[in-house]
């Protein structure tokens, strides 16, 4: 579109504007589950004015935010004022969700020792800040965010931040897994002006959420485990670990847990046999944080009492990627891989 074509635009639209568009600006909560909103005759002007303005500004943020904007958050209420230019990420499923967002060049720190497989490599512009429990302050504090995006390793830390930096929690709730990670990624999408490219995005782990589910009917049981330091733990329903597994595909739990919290309920080799899944999905704790002379989930479970379930004896037993399962979780690019991973498992 030339110049003259998109100045035509802007006064074609505040044309409208005049003749009655309301002028109420949108206040939006995590409390409700928003859905991507197309630009309005306003949100064209803004964003043909920018594009006049900056020839060479990101392609993906093609949809004009508007602002202030209004979100409740474990660290509190906040008001995000204008679009921000210098993001602090703790959290690998917002930074994930800024990857696949086009948008790495804003971030400007990432506490990177948690990353063991690469991604914090791709964001150009960003320090490194230490753990997300423990972070490097004074390292923050140089990097001068204007927002900085905690979750579920940083919620401590991130009340303690807020009384100096916005602060944007970016945890979901693992009993509406889906919904949830509608919720949070549409808002993240929203504060960085990308909401169109996140709505595919959204549609696409929708889409694949139905095939999962699909693909899981009539499937019998499953358990979930994770090893780690040589132990192996369970998780029941509404967990990290096992969200997809039971509460988007719907498998029935083959083992009730009386222990269900972020590293499960250790169990013995006896019990996954008397348990006998149909299924056994293992998820190697040590790998995903790159732990160090380490024994692997596969040697661990390569025992006859392993070898007797349903699941050993029909062949789904199945080691799904670490990482992002217990890192990066619901990036928006990772939601899908680890969703469409276990539809392919299931699939055969």
């Amino acid at each position: 579109m030339t110049r003259t074509t998109r100045f035509a635009a802007i006064l074609s639209a505040l044309a409208a504007m005049a003749a009655g568009c309301s002028s109420t600006e949108p206040t939006t909560s995590t409390s409700d589950v928003p859905s991507a909103t197309t630009a309005s005759a306003s949100a064209e002007a803004n964003d043909a004015s920018s594009e006049m303005a900056s020839e060479g500004a990101s392609e993906a943020s093609t949809t004009a935010a508007t602002f202030p904007q209004h979100y409740s958050t474990s660290a509190g209420d906040i008001t995000i004022k204008e679009a921000p230019k210098k993001i602090a990420v703790l959290e690998y499923g917002a930074l994930d969700t800024i990857d696949a967002l086009g948008l790495n060049d804003l971030v400007v720190a990432i506490p990177m020792s948690v990353d063991k497989e690469g991604l914090a490599k791709t964001f150009p512009n960003a320090k490194d800040v230490g753990q997300p429990r423990e972070l490097d302050l004074e390292t923050l504090a140089v990097t001068e965010p204007d927002l900085v995006i905690t979750g579920i390793r940083s919620q401590e830390v991130g009340k303690e931040l807020a009384s100096q930096y916005t602060v944007y929690d970016d945890s979901i709730d693992y009993s509406n897994y889906v919904d949830s990670v509608i919720q949070v990624n549409t808002d993240l999408a929203n504060i960085l002006g990308a909401s169109d490219k996140a709505t595919e995005k959204l549609d696409a782990i929708k889409a694949s959420a139905d095939a999962l589910k699909a693909a899981a009917k009539d499937k019998g049981t499953a358990m979930v485990v994770m090893t780690s330091g040589g132990e192996v733990s369970t998780f029941g329903t509404n967990n990290r670990m096992s969200s997809l597994v039971f509460d988007i595909a719907g498998m029935k739990p083959a083992f009730e847990v009386t222990k269900n919290d972020r590293h499960g309920q250790v169990i013995t080799y006896e019990a996954i046999r008397e348990a006998n899944p149909d299924y056994l999905f293992v998820y190697d704790r040590d790998t995903a944080i790159g732990k160090e002379d380490a024994q692997s989930a596969k040697v661990l479970l390569d025992n006859d009492l392993v070898k007797a379930t349903n699941a050993a004896k029909n062949n789904h037993i199945f080691y799904p990627e670490t990482f992002g399962q217990y890192i990066t979780v619901h990036g928006l690019n990772n939601t899908k891989a680890m969703i469409d991973q276990l539809t392919e498992a299931l699939s055969k």
